[in-house]
């Protein structure tokens, strides 16, 4: 695989995976079809998903997630899984609790809209919790199961 890297850092807006926003689906063609082979060699799931009528998702299982807008074919979201060992601001990653990134980065925030954690003031951001309703306070020990990074100007959260 030419771009997969599940240590790369995880950088809003712009990276994730070995993976940069904003970038056509031509440039990963290569990676999405050896897909499908890590699949069949590690007996994981790969799946591929329709989000809405313009937006196409491919996930492969506990370490990654890509979505293309297909009108301009650009990717417009990645997000980290279970087995992703990158880091944001080198110390949150998966894994981590959610009282221990608030120590990291103090302009968490939780919202409700989009059931998850965002930094006031950095916009492309998105991090994830195994219990999505109990706020750092309630359960501090709340691990993070997904961060998503994705271009603002082109992606509703779903």
């Amino acid at each position: 695989m030419k771009y997969l890297n599940l240590n790369a850092p995880i950088h809003p807006n712009k990276s994730l995976g070995g993976f940069t926003l904003r970038t056509h689906i031509s440039a990963y063609i290569d990676d999405i079809k050896s897909f499908s082979d890590i699949d069949r060699k590690s007996l994981q799931d790969l799946s591929i998903n329709m989000i809405g009528q313009f937006l196409v998702r491919y996930t492969l299982k506990n370490k990654i997630i890509l979505s293309f807008d297909i009108v301009t074919g650009q990717l417009n979201l990645i997000s980290a899984l279970e087995d992703y060992k990158g880091k944001l601001f080198e110390n949150i990653g998966i894994g981590s609790t959610i009282s221990e990134a608030i120590k990291v980065e103090p302009r968490l925030y939780y919202d409700e809209t989009d059931e998850g954690y965002f930094i006031k003031g950095i916009d492309g951001i998105g991090i994830f919790l195994e219990d999505a309703y109990a706020d750092h306070i309630a359960k501090p020990n709340n691990e993070i199961v997904e961060i998503s990074i994705f271009s603002k100007e082109n992606l509703a959260l779903p």
